[in-house]
């Protein structure tokens, strides 16, 4: 087996994980009741819970579907939201991965994100 594990920021699938999910962002520590108002702002004024999460795993489906010929299992890897990458290499570890795939799906670079290095 192989797998591609695709990287991504993180995936809020309901207002209600915005605390902590900016929690984690802020190392433990709890957003500020404006930043986290300001959060719930923004998501409610596009209209969807979190569009670059939804569009993620619509990626990770479809490459599941366009890549399962090849033996290429699809894993969905976050670095501040379930599945966290911790999670999802262990994962492919213990399935055995001939060969180990990455993409960051991540849309802007940071020093901690998508500089970061995985070390396994």
């Amino acid at each position: 087996m192989r797998a591609l594990l695709l990287f991504a920021y993180g995936i809020v699938e309901s207002i209600d994980e915005l605390e902590a999910f900016y929690t984690h962002i802020f190392n433990g520590n709890p957003p500020s009741s404006a930043r986290l108002l300001e959060g719930m702002d923004r998501y409610r004024s596009i209209g969807i819970n979190d569009p670059p999460g939804s569009v993620t795993l619509r990626q990770a489906s479809a490459l599941e579907r366009r890549l399962a010929h090849l033996g290429i299992q699809i894993f969905v890897a976050c670095k501040h939201t379930e599945p966290l990458v911790e999670e999802a290499v262990s994962q492919i570890v213990k399935m055995n991965a001939e060969r180990l795939y990455a993409l960051s799906l991540a849309p802007l670079y940071t020093r901690t994100g998508t500089g970061a290095r995985l070390v396994v």
